[in-house]
């Protein structure tokens, strides 16, 4: 009898680990690479107040990214959520324009330019993915949610005509937003699709008087929104 109760318990068992070595989800550590195509919106914005007037510059750059790639590192616990560093890198083409006032201060500097520009986006942060679904035979298995956040840093290229043209950066402290589902390839590998927004700013000013040392009140921000559909690999 008791040899009957052992055979049953090491068949139950060795059916479970069978289940579990054939069952389609990220273990542990797991690494994903994924291209993102989509569109970016960019603005800087800077305020100098003195006694004699202001300098107030606004640059603005929107256009399509083709593409972005991001490789993420990181671990998955018990199939329900992930811990990720994430590092990006992308081009975008679109247009740039800048609008530089002043009043009293430089009187000719008042100026306006409209060009084609190149982005460049350079990426460092981290995030989680939760995965609500656990029943692999659910249709809906492979759904998940993500939150990242780090800092992005745009590098603005515009060319007037052949010999004018400059330099403008963009950077932010981000938030992305991202929402997919996941399609496996074989036991370890998967394929995965996602909708995904970032909402970067950042935001200086003297506050400390009416004016700092130099007899100047300064302010300056820089907003960043980007939405994409990402295309993934997993393992």
């Amino acid at each position: 009898m008791k040899k009957k109760i052992l055979a049953i318990l090491l068949l139950l068992a060795s059916s479970a680990f069978a289940q579990y070595a054939n069952g389609k989800f990220h273990r542990g550590l797991f690494f994903s690479t994924s291209l993102t195509f989509g569109y970016t919106y960019l603005r800087n914005y800077e305020l100098s107040i003195q006694d004699e007037g202001y300098n107030e510059k606004t640059h603005k750059f929107n256009g399509a990214m083709h593409p972005y790639a991001e490789l993420r590192f990181g671990r998955t616990t018990a199939n329900i959520f992930s811990l990720y560093g994430s590092l990006g890198l992308g081009f975008g083409i679109g247009n740039f324009n800048a609008v530089d006032k002043s009043y009293n201060v430089y009187p000719d500097n008042n100026s306006q330019v409209e060009a084609t520009g190149l982005d460049v986006k350079f990426l460092v942060g981290g995030g989680a993915e939760f995965y609500p679904v656990q029943n692999q035979e659910n249709p809906l298995y492979g759904l998940f949610f993500g939150l990242s956040l780090g800092f992005v840093i745009d590098g603005v290229k515009y060319t007037i005509d052949e010999n004018d043209g400059d330099f403008d950066g963009f950077a932010n402290i981000f938030y992305r937003f991202e929402f997919g589902k996941e399609w496996w390839i074989d036991t370890r590998w998967s394929l995965g699709v996602a909708l995904n927004y970032m909402y970067g700013s950042l935001e200086l000013k003297d506050e400390t008087s009416s004016y700092n040392s130099a007899g100047i009140n300064e302010k300056a921000s820089c907003v960043t929104h980007t939405i994409g559909i990402s295309v993934r690999v997993a393992h």
